[in-house]
Parts: structure tokens; C-alpha cells; sequence
């Protein structure tokens, strides 16, 4: 089961996502993300927060969860918690990128709570695309982006291939950022990892 998120980042071309959309089994709200639902002509089914950032009368769901001010968790975090525990096998974040870099980096950190769980979640807007590797992945070229592998903490045992600058058996850790800005020369790139994990992002100008 897809869910899809929606948070108050930047989204400004609909048409981008249609594709993204046409799978979600549902779709959870993130408070000041309901802007967002609206320039996709969607309608959550839940829509979770405090709303300190959405007029109450934008909000239009089946379901309202609404949280206290005061907590110790963002609304998208909520949101992502709400769906694994539905039993979401997979999450799709959009709106989840934005001017607040604390928000950004909080909802990266929220792609290891999915991957602990066993849920498959991506973070997506129009310039990039973002998901945690453990392990193994494969990652299928899309014209007109770059890759780049970057660790979360420390990572060992990276192997990456059909990437121009391949890796075997490489280290990286937080400090030395020479993952960035790599190139297919394949259809499809192989990355694995013995210890660690990767953040895998996708990106165009």
C-alpha cells in the first residue's frame, strides 16, 4: 500500500507529479501542506497537525487529527509515523523540500524511521528525488539528472558501478562529501554497502 504525503514545502508545477500520483492508495496532509493538495486538485483523506500554518477552513478531510502546539515531533513526522502504522509499505513525500532548511533536514532524517520499518519512502519535488540506501540498490538513469552518495554518519564497503566514477569497497564519512554530482553510463547504477548507510540523491538544475 502507497501513501502519499504532503507537506507546506515548495511545489509549484502540478503537472510534474501526475505521474508520481496515479498509484497512492491515500493521501495524508502535513497542517500547511493542504496549500499544496490544492495546486494538485487534491483532496487528503487525513490531514494530521496543529494547525498553526492552515486556516481551519481549508481543511477538508474524512479523517482531522489535530496535535498541541507544543510537541516534540513535526507534523510530517506524524504523518509518516500514521502511515507505517496503517501498514504503508511504501511513502511518497512531496512538499517535504523547502526554504526552511531544519524542516529539509528533519524530514531526511524521517526516511531512516520508514527504512527501520521496513517501508520504502522517497522524498520528490521538481529538481530532485531522494531515498536511504542499506544494503543494495538499483537505481535506473533519468535523463538530465546527476547522482550523488552521501553517508549518514560514516559508511564502509560502498561498491557503486555503471556510474562514471565508480566506487570498490570505498569509505566515506560525514565531513568528506566526494559523492556529489556522479553520472550514469549505464541504464542502471549498482550501489551497495557493507556498513552504513547512503542517502541516494537524485538532482537537476
Amino acid at each position: 500500500m502507497k501513501a502519499l504525503i504532503i507537506s507546506a514545502g515548495r511545489l509549484s508545477d502540478a503537472a510534474f507529479y501526475r505521474d508520481a500520483l496515479s498509484d497512492v492508495s491515500f493521501v495524508v496532509c502535513a497542517d500547511g501542506g493542504v496549500r499544496n493538495c490544492e495546486i494538485l486538485g487534491l483532496v487528503p483523506d487525513v490531514i494530521i497537525g496543529d494547525f498553526d500554518s492552515c486556516p481551519k477552513d481549508l481543511v477538508k478531510a474524512e479523517t482531522v487529527i489535530e496535535l498541541p502546539t507544543e510537541k516534540d515531533r513535526t507534523d510530517t513526522h506524524e504523518c509518516v509515523c500514521y502511515c507505517i502504522a496503517r501498514g504503508c509499505t511504501e511513502i511518497l513525500l512531496i512538499g517535504g523540500i523547502g526554504t526552511r532548511l531544519d524542516h529539509t533536514l528533519a524530514n531526511i532524517h524521517l526516511l531512516a524511521i520508514a527504512k527501520a520499518s521496513g517501508v520504502e519512502m522517497k522524498i520528490v519535488d521538481e529538481h530532485n528525488e531522494i531515498f536511504l540506501i542499506e544494503n543494495e540498490a538499483e537505481i535506473p538513469k533519468k535523463e538530465g539528472y546527476h547522482l550523488s552518495l552521501l553517508p549518514i554518519g560514516s559508511a564502509e564497503g560502498i561498491c557503486a558501478s555503471g556510474l562514471y566514477y565508480p566506487l570498490e569497497n570505498a569509505r566515506m564519512e560525514f565531513g568528506n562529501p566526494y559523492g556529489v554530482s556522479n553520472e550514469w553510463i549505464e541504464k542502471i547504477a549498482q550501489v551497495s554497502v557493507k556498513n552504513g548507510r547512503l542517502l541516494a540523491i537524485l538532482s537537476k538544475d
